[in-house]
Formats: C-alpha cells, sequence, structure tokens
C-alpha cells in the first residue's frame, strides 16, 4: 500500500466504539468490496468497502468481519477472516496479508482464512439474536451492481431465516462523524496534499493547455505525494464544459481565457485511502469536498 499504515489502536478504539452501541446478544458481520471486472481477465483498481476499514484497517479483498460481543469465549469475540495466500499468489498477484501482518494492523488476534468462515459462524450464530449487516444507505445512491455485502445478507437471510437483520448503517454513520487524532491528522494531510496538487497547477495552467494536461499535473502531485489519487473522477472543464456541472471527461477542450462561457475548474479533494472513512459519516455527506476556481 502506498499509504503510511495506521495505528492498531485506532481500530482496536473504533470497535470498542461500536460495541458499546449494540444491544446484547448481537453480532455484526460485514464483508470487503468486490475486485470489479473490466474484460476478459482484466480487473479495475480494488477500493476497500470503507466501514470494514473504519473497524479493521484490513485494506484488502476477500476479507470479512465479524463481532460477537456476547461470544461465550473471549478469542471468539473478533475474528477476521482473510484470503488465504500462496506463493502463486504472490507471483502473480502480488503480496497477500499473513496472519501477523492482519494481527498488527487491525489488532484482532483471532485471524482466520476465508475458507473457515461459514464453519466458525455456524458455531456462533445460534446463541445471537440479531446480525447487523452493513448496505449502502446513502440517498443518492443509484448503483444496481450487487455487492459482496449485498449477497452476504441474502446468503445470511437465507441460511438463518429466523434472526433478526440489523441496519448497522445508523450506527456507524454516528460513530464516524466524531474523528479521533489519527484520523484528523490523516485529513490534513489530505488537504494539505490537495492544496500543494492547486498550487502545481496554478504554475502549470495558462491559454493553450488541455484540460487533460491540467489533471495530469494534480495526478502527478497527488501520487508522488503517496495518496491513493483522487477522492472522485476529477472534474476539469473550460468553456462550454464548464457548464456541465458533472462533467467527467476532461480532455477535449483547451483553455482559453476568452471563451464566451465562464471558465472554471472543478476538481475532487484528493483521498488518501483513509480519508475514504468520511464518505458515510452522515447519510447526506460525501467523501470529499469540491472547490472550484
Amino acid at each position: 500500500m502506498r499509504y503510511s499504515p495506521f495505528p492498531s489502536e485506532l481500530f482496536v478504539k473504533n470497535r470498542q466504539k461500536l460495541v458499546a452501541e449494540l444491544p446484547p446478544k448481537s453480532m455484526v458481520l460485514i464483508s470487503s468490496n468486490d475486485i470489479m471486472p473490466t474484460n476478459a481477465d482484466g480487473t479495475m483498481g480494488f477500493k476497500q468497502q470503507t466501514d470494514l476499514f473504519y473497524l479493521s484497517g484490513l485494506d484488502q479483498e476477500e476479507t470479512l468481519l465479524l463481532i460477537y460481543p456476547d461470544a461465550p469465549e473471549a478469542h471468539l469475540r473478533e475474528i477476521a477472516f482473510i484470503r488465504e495466500t500462496s506463493e502463486l499468489i504472490a507471483i502473480w498477484e502480488g503480496h497477500k496479508y499473513t496472519k501477523k501482518e492482519a494481527q498488527n494492523i487491525s489488532g484482532i488476534q483471532n485471524i482466520q482464512w476465508r475458507t473457515s468462515f461459514e464453519a466458525i459462524l455456524k458455531t456462533l450464530i445460534y446463541s445471537a439474536e440479531t446480525i447487523y449487516m452493513i448496505d449502502n444507505e446513502h440517498m443518492r445512491n443509484s448503483s444496481f451492481v450487487e455487492t459482496q455485502n449485498d449477497r452476504l445478507v441474502l446468503e445470511i437471510k437465507d441460511k438463518y431465516p429466523l434472526h433478526r437483520i440489523g441496519r448497522l448503517a445508523p450506527i456507524l454513520n454516528t460513530l464516524r462523524m466524531k474523528k479521533e487524532k489519527a484520523e484528523l491528522d490523516a485529513m490534513q494531510k489530505a488537504i494539505d496534499i490537495t492544496e500543494a496538487g492547486f498550487r502545481r497547477v496554478l504554475q502549470f495552467t495558462k491559454p493553450g493547455v488541455w484540460e487533460n494536461e491540467i489533471e495530469a499535473e494534480f495526478i502527478h502531485e497527488f501520487i508522488k505525494s503517496r495518496s491513493g489519487g483522487f477522492a472522485y473522477t476529477p472534474i476539469i472543464a473550460s468553456g462550454a464544459n464548464a457548464c456541465v456541472p458533472s462533467n467527467s471527461k476532461s480532455g477535449d477542450r483547451k483553455y482559453s481565457p476568452n471563451n464566451s462561457n465562464p471558465t472554471c475548474v472543478n476538481v475532487a479533494f484528493l483521498m488518501l485511502p483513509f480519508f475514504s472513512l468520511v464518505k458515510a459519516i452522515a447519510p447526506s455527506a460525501s467523501n470529499a469536498a469540491k472547490t472550484s476556481s
């Protein structure tokens, strides 16, 4: 990962705050995001499910988190399930977490391979009454894509139909409004890198440069500074393009101060992988601000 790791104490405290909000005999299940396909054997870049990251710091696909504060044995109260790696996977896909690395990142001592999830869940779930699970409860969410968490909800409802399903999103949305110092420090770092990007672009922008060239200056500064890139697809628009508020197809127009239409450059603020945690702090909030000049 490109960004600097966060102290595991942050994620331990985040889980403690969540547990304090749960009623008795509650279990939490949350899964990572999918790696989205393109064509043939191609895939898009991986973006972790931000609630899972908030609770564990684990930034890897095929990860599951189980929290069950009322489990009869202490080592079963927090379990993270990660993808079992191999020499072949390391060669073709790169390094994946070892169990020890996952422990150090998350502060969770019980790390299991993902393949053991169903067997371990079955030993615990019948003593629980409510299973809290995550859904993308955002008023502007219009995606038709079924996520790993969507499939997990359907699986739990099918296999354990008599259990209650609780909504985890309202609880986490409230908790995530209040930031810990490590979170505030990361947000400030994101702001500092964003400022550096704008200052770089101010020196570069002149009549005749293309919108995509301006975009390239931003991403150069962001990646050079070890960020996760843009929080959103950048909106860099001049002239008539600037009249389309969500125009993300930058590159087909040169900047000119003589255009009849007002010129603006709207660029999504930088988001470090951690900075995505502010995405769901409130039902109406977004994961990063936008600015224009």
